[in-house]
């Protein structure tokens, strides 16, 4: 486990918190990536590195980045990123800038992997898609997700495409009210399907935690193989 190394993208989210958590407890070594101001640093950063992982300050800036991925030579980076429509609100009052989907779910995730590709070719990147990525019609979210698995499917790179449904859970420090009903509506439509038989498909659409995510994500990173592939619940329940 000792020559594995973690670089996790988006670790003060719901889920990079968990996946740089669950490595810790396997022994792995983490580097949690922080954007530096981030007002999550005193709070989830603290926790983070008092559960062993090395929180690096870097601004989302290509030399930057580049100089991050080169020093750490990763292992496996996780790229985790997502606004949310409460964390744009936040940002723009912050900075007067109302940040996109295609600013940073697309943007700072091909910033990353520019610097993947320049200087740690051989690393394993786990992308955190979307159930509904690969066919994103006119949702801007869906489409944000769908230029990176279109580049990543593209490349040489060593990679997994996960796609979750719902990602909610009591642990969530952010109101995301129609996230949370949403999943409560599927998950009981879900589990009447599933005492009809409709196995795969309940466990392709319920609704998972971060926590259970987290160590689906870090066990789906060190399986060789789901190297090169596209995974959905159904496959990661099943791990």
């Amino acid at each position: 486990m000792s020559d594995f190394r973690l670089l996790v993208f988006g670790a003060t989210g719901y889920t990079g918190r968990h996946v740089a958590q669950d490595a810790c407890k396997r022994g792995l070594p983490v580097v949690a990536h922080l954007r530096p101001g981030s007002p999550r640093a005193s709070t989830v950063g603290a926790d983070l590195e008092a559960c062993g992982a090395e929180l690096a300050a870097v601004a989302w800036d290509a030399p930057a980045i580049r100089a991050l991925v080169q020093r750490t030579q990763p292992t496996h980076v996780f790229l985790l990123l997502g606004i949310t429509r409460a964390g744009a609100r936040r940002e723009s009052a912050r900075t007067g800038q109302l940040p996109t989907y295609a600013q940073v779910d697309t943007g700072y995730t091909n910033l990353v992997l520019d610097s993947v590709e320049a200087t740690a070719p051989s690393a394993r990147v786990v992308y955190l898609s979307s159930l509904g990525a690969d066919r994103p019609s006119s949702n801007a979210y869906l489409q944000a997700r769908h230029v990176v698995e279109t580049r990543l499917v593209a490349s040489e790179m060593q990679y997994t495409i996960v796609r979750p449904s719902f990602i909610s859970g009591s642990d969530r420090d952010e109101d995301r009210l129609g996230e949370r009903v949403g999943s409560v509506v599927s998950n009981a439509a879900l589990s009447l399907l599933g005492t009809l038989g409709a196995k795969t498909l309940q466990q392709r659409y319920a609704t998972v935690s971060g926590p259970e995510l987290g160590h689906m994500l870090v066990s789906v990173a060190l399986e060789p193989a789901m190297a090169r592939r596209a995974v959905d619940m159904v496959d990661l329940r099943g791990m």
